[in-house]
């Protein structure tokens, strides 16, 4: 419905558009009957389901080399220096975004989740970056693959939220920034990233701006920005549709 409402039937993204629609049902949309259907019918088509105090980082390096879905109870869990998705087709998936808390437990200018795999998606779950390293380019997750994504996420603390570098078709949606001590600079940082969709984010208490930095051929559109921050498009970015986002 997006690709048709944003006229983008025609060209690279009509070829692309398949592989970005959204792969799990919007639980934030069901009833709580409905939404504890899903979690159960999603638990048990997960390769691994994982309990709170649980290593996602062991769990990722246990799936097949073809890749596999996590599935992530509520609860805490902790990731010391950084979690790194290397391998292809990785769906890491949290019971409720609230309820599935990401936390960084050691002091480290490392990105607290660094996707360098391709098709690896991050879905339904909140990250809370409690490092205290003062570093500018602290990042809470790091994105290097091509087409993945970031769907229903809230993010608090940390500096960047999302920093993606040198890829192609990612897909950010429906995600929540919400630090509010993250200095200047960017809350999503697109950095020579093209052929990528960015819609329905809520950034208004992040207190940073949506960045575009040498990045061509996007589609930025329906996002609630607000506190007189902005999109901003810098270096080589061109090209991009920017559209219908609220202040």
């Amino acid at each position: 419905a997006l690709c048709h409402d944003i006229g983008l039937r025609s060209g690279r993204y009509a070829e692309e558009w398949p592989m970005m629609q959204p792969s799990v049902a919007k639980m934030r949309y069901l009833t709580s009957a409905q939404s504890g259907d899903v979690s159960r019918r999603m638990a048990m088509s997960a390769d691994i389901v994982l309990h709170p105090g649980q290593s996602i980082k062991r769990a990722a390096h246990s799936l097949p080399p073809g890749g596999g879905k996590l599935y992530l109870l509520d609860g805490e869990y902790r990731v010391a220096d950084s979690l790194v998705i290397s391998r292809d087709n990785v769906q890491i998936i949290g019971q409720s975004r609230r309820g599935v808390v990401i936390i960084r437990s050691t002091e480290t200018t490392s990105p607290m989740v660094k996707i360098a795999g391709n098709k690896v998606s991050l879905e339904n779950m909140s990250f809370h970056d409690g490092s205290t390293v003062s570093v500018g380019s602290l990042q809470t997750v790091r994105i290097e693959g091509d087409d993945c994504r970031v769907e229903d996420c809230v993010f608090t603390d940390g500096y960047y939220a999302i920093y993606a570098v040198g890829c192609e078709r990612l897909y950010l949606e429906g995600n929540r920034v919400e630090a509010s001590e993250l200095g200047s600079g960017a809350s999503v940082h697109l950095e020579s990233v093209s052929y990528s969709i960015v819609t329905g984010n809520n950034l208004r208490s992040s207190g940073r701006d949506l960045l575009f930095h040498d990045s061509s051929n996007n589609v930025c559109i329906g996002n609630v920005i607000g506190g007189g921050l902005s999109v901003r498009q810098t270096g080589t970015s061109g090209s991009n549709q920017v559209a219908a986002n609220a202040s």
